[in-house]
C-alpha cells in the first residue's frame, strides 16, 4: 500500500494457538489533526480497541500482541512497534484460518473505493455449517468497529482506505463506516505454508 505524507498505517499483530503462523489486520489513518509520534498513535489505537470490546467476540486462542504504526511516506516516514496485550476472551475454540470479514465503506463506488480487513479468532460455535455467522454476531462486530471509528475521530485521526500503486485512486479515501459480513472469510496461508 502507498502511505502518503500526512497518513499512516496501523498493523494490529496477533499470535496464539489458534493462528500458528500469526495474523494481522490493518487500518489506514489520516493525520491532519494528530500531533503525536508513531509510538503515540500505536498506543492510542490500542485504547480504541480496548474501549470497543472487540476482543470479547474473539476466541481466547488469539492475542493481539503488538501494534505497528508506520507514518508516510513509505520510504522515509518514521515507524514504531508497540507491545500490546489484548487477548480474546470468548471461551470457544476457533477454526485457525477463519476470520471476520470487515468491510471499510467509503462514499466512492467500485472496487477501488472500498477496503476490507480480516479479524482473526472467530469462535467455532458462532459459525453454522454454511459459514454464516450466528444471529447477531455480525452486528456485534459492526458495533465494535463503530465504536473504534468514534474513538478515532475523537482523537484527531480519520480512518482511510490506502490504495496500491496500481489503483486508479491515488489519494487515500475516507472511511465513512464499517460493516461485518454475515459470512466468514477463510485464508489458507494462515493455516500452513
Amino acid at each position: 500500500m502507498i502511505i502518503p505524507d500526512g497518513f499512516a498505517q496501523l498493523n494490529f499483530i496477533h499470535t496464539g494457538a489458534g493462528i500458528p503462523t500469526g495474523a494481522q489486520w490493518t487500518l489506514g489513518v489520516g493525520l491532519d489533526d494528530f500531533a503525536g509520534s508513531p509510538s503515540d498513535l500505536a498506543q492510542e489505537s490500542e485504547i480504541w480497541i480496548l474501549d470497543s470490546n472487540l476482543y470479547a467476540l474473539v476466541s481466547a486462542s488469539v492475542v493481539m500482541t503488538s501494534v505497528l504504526c508506520k507514518f508516510g511516506p513509505n520510504e522515509t516516514g518514521p515507524s514504531a512497534l508497540e507491545p500490546a496485550n489484548e487477548p480474546g476472551t470468548a471461551a470457544a475454540q476457533m477454526v485457525p484460518n477463519t476470520s471476520y470479514l470487515v468491510h471499510k465503506n467509503t462514499s466512492l463506488g467500485g472496487h477501488a473505493g472500498r477496503g476490507r480487513c480480516y479479524v482473526p479468532g472467530v469462535p467455532e460455535e458462532d459459525i453454522n455449517l454454511d459459514g454464516v455467522l450466528e444471529s447477531g454476531r455480525a452486528a456485534g462486530i459492526t458495533s465494535c468497529f463503530a465504536s473504534i471509528l468514534a474513538s478515532m475521530t475523537g482523537t484527531g485521526v480519520v480512518p482511510v482506505v490506502l490504495h496500491a500503486e496500481d489503483s486508479p485512486l491515488s489519494v487515500p479515501t475516507a472511511i465513512t463506516s464499517f460493516s461485518c459480513d454475515t459470512k466468514v472469510a477463510t485464508q489458507r496461508r494462515r493455516l500452513r505454508r
